[in-house]
């Protein structure tokens, strides 16, 4: 499901573009889940492109850096940065998209959220987590998002195992993560203050003339908030 511009209103919810299965899927998104998606939306319409790719949802993953997601890139010693560059670099390959326009995810990228579903089935958890969505785009194995992440070494299986681990790690082994979590979370709660007024300017948009000096007002209002909402990951 496309996020973004009029279609943040279905954030969590199904879409044509994505299948009737997939439209199932979405409503097990956590909250933090579909905030990937949404930073994913985000990076498409920063680097360009017509479909969103693994490789968006991955850059939407590296912003929220939920703390499982942390414990897996710690664990191989997966540096953020130069992740985030090196998917930049190949995914910024076609023409800038508005963000008030829909945009649909690629085959592949549906299959990342396919087979995030069954890895959250998998484990026995009801809610869909990002963590789920990494195992997604690591089973994907496509050459862009999952190729940034196992040259480091990280496998599947791997991955799987050490997610379970990480679940009971004792509080003095998770000080790291819990010290990221904590700044991850403070950035979380002022994105969640931007995505909360966006989807304010989306309803207004849907409620004016499209066409109007108005309209085209609060698209720009829209790139606005995106954009700052971009600044808190730089």
């Amino acid at each position: 499901m496309p996020y973004g511009g009029v279609a943040l209103r279905r954030a969590g919810n199904a879409t044509a573009s994505v299948g009737q299965k997939a439209g199932r899927v979405f409503e097990r998104f956590s909250e933090s889940a579909r905030r990937v998606l949404f930073f994913a939306r985000y990076e498409l319409s920063t680097l360009g492109g017509r479909t969103i790719e693994p490789g968006h949802i991955l850059l939407g993953l590296l912003r929220e850096l939920p703390e499982h997601v942390v414990a897996i890139l710690e664990k191989w010693n997966i540096p953020v940065q130069d992740v985030r560059q090196e998917v930049e670099a190949q995914a910024g390959t076609g023409d800038r998209i508005a963000t008030s326009v829909e945009v649909p995810f690629s085959e592949s990228a549906r299959r990342v959220l396919t087979f995030a579903t069954e890895e959250a089935d998998r484990l026995l958890d009801d809610p869909i987590e990002p963590h789920h969505m990494l195992l997604g785009i690591i089973r994907e194995s496509d050459l862009v998002a999952a190729a940034s992440l196992t040259k480091y070494g990280v496998t599947l299986e791997g991955a799987r195992e050490h997610l379970m681990q990480s679940r009971t790690r004792d509080s003095r082994s998770g000080e790291t993560i819990a010290q990221l979590e904590s700044r991850a979370a403070a950035r979380r709660e002022l994105a969640s203050t931007h995505i909360q007024r966006i989807m304010a300017l989306v309803r207004d948009l849907e409620q004016s003339d499209r066409n109007s000096t108005d309209a085209h007002d609060i698209v720009a209002r829209i790139d606005d908030e995106l954009m700052l909402l971009g600044e808190l990951w730089k």
